[in-house]
């Protein structure tokens, strides 16, 4: 599958839950990064799972973090209002595959934000989320 049959993929995916996600648009532009570099020749994994972390996003809403290994993420803060920032990292993995990880948030209607993607390293290079989740913040704070 090449890059651009992977993003029409995605597009089909995303779309296909009648707009229900509200997708911040580096969002997209992360997700192309992967399919083109850390996702080639694994796409078709990848969006078995995309599939069913959608559904689950969907129907659990901000109990999402009961369903395969997604996580509300801890001590991240409180926004300019004193709200917690209640983001969850939605977990795609494939041992010695890919380890990609969405960053969400909902607004006030439950409405899943589509905030930031990386794929986690594990091991001595692991992954620090202190980026992913100053982008997520500031980009949950653009969309709404």
């Amino acid at each position: 599958m090449n890059t651009q049959e992977s993003l029409e993929l995605l597009k089909k995916y995303l779309y296909n839950f009648d707009n229900q996600f509200i997708i911040h648009p580096y969002f997209i532009k992360e997700m192309a990064h992967l399919i083109k570099n850390d996702l080639k020749g694994k796409e078709a994994l990848f969006f078995k799972q995309l599939a069913t972390q959608l559904k689950n996003i969907i129907s659990l809403k901000r109990k999402v973090n009961i369903a395969d290994s997604n996580e509300l993420l801890k001590n991240t803060g409180t926004d300019n209002s004193g709200n917690a920032w209640e983001l969850y990292s939605i977990h795609f993995e494939r041992k010695n595959c890919y380890n990609i990880r969405f960053i969400i948030s909902f607004n006030e209607n439950s409405d899943p934000l589509l905030l930031t993607t990386f794929n986690e390293r594990a091991g001595k290079k692991r992954t620090d989320y202190t980026i992913p989740i100053k982008n997520a913040k500031e980009r949950k704070t653009e969309l709404l």
